[in-house]
């Protein structure tokens, strides 16, 4: 599958090696860490998405801001950037709080109803702590809803596994490797962004 990564700053670029016809959609010139940087970002929502070293929350801001048509993408993505952009320029991270990771999880339901699988992302807030089977080992995983925008914009962000989850057993998992596509990465984000504040948000999305 092609890719597209996302530098710290927000631009999208195809590395030069990427081959197919995906590499080249909306280029505009080559980019400082090699590579072809991209004018639109439509076509590249299809593409699997790479986050590069040194990339936080504040990059998907700077992502939004950069390619202002992707904030049509979600309801609150507009509120959400300008938000962002009142937030102190750094220093912006939780005490305690390691990281952000945007996780994909399938979860297979046999009760109530029929059997069904559930397939949805979620964002957790990684600390250290003891051995947990809700994050890695010496990790625990925690909501962000309740977390202030300002403690969490300067937080590295990483695209994390695929979570199995068999008829609603939290205690055994199986984590596998996966990827994420542009489009998912947004959505997944916004989605979590749309309950930031809590009550407020929550409210508007019934």
């Amino acid at each position: 599958m092609d890719t597209v990564h996302l530098a710290p700053d927000g631009t999208l670029r195809t590395p030069a090696s990427s081959g197919g016809s995906g590499g080249s959609a909306g280029a505009a010139g080559s980019g400082s860490q090699g590579g072809t940087v991209h004018a639109d970002p439509l076509p590249c929502l299809r593409l699997a998405a790479v986050l590069d070293a040194g990339c936080t929350l504040r990059s998907f801001f700077a992502l939004l801001t950069r390619y202002a048509e992707l904030q049509r993408l979600g309801p609150f993505l507009p509120a959400a950037v300008a938000d962002a952009a009142r937030c102190p320029a750094e220093g912006c991270r939780a005490e305690g709080v390691t990281g952000l990771a945007l996780r994909k999880t399938v979860d297979l339901i046999g009760y109530p109803g029929g059997p069904r699988a559930e397939i949805y992302l979620s964002l957790r807030a990684l600390a250290p702590g003891a051995n947990s089977p809700c994050g890695r080992d010496g990790e625990t995983e925690h909501e962000i809803r309740f977390i202030p925008l300002d403690a969490l914009l300067d937080l590295p962000l990483s695209l994390g596994g695929l979570r199995h989850v068999v008829f609603g057993d939290r205690t055994r998992v199986l984590d596998c490797e996966t990827t994420f596509s542009l489009f998912e990465v947004i959505e997944g984000l916004a989605w979590e962004l749309g309950f930031q504040g809590g009550a407020r948000h929550c409210s508007l999305r019934r």
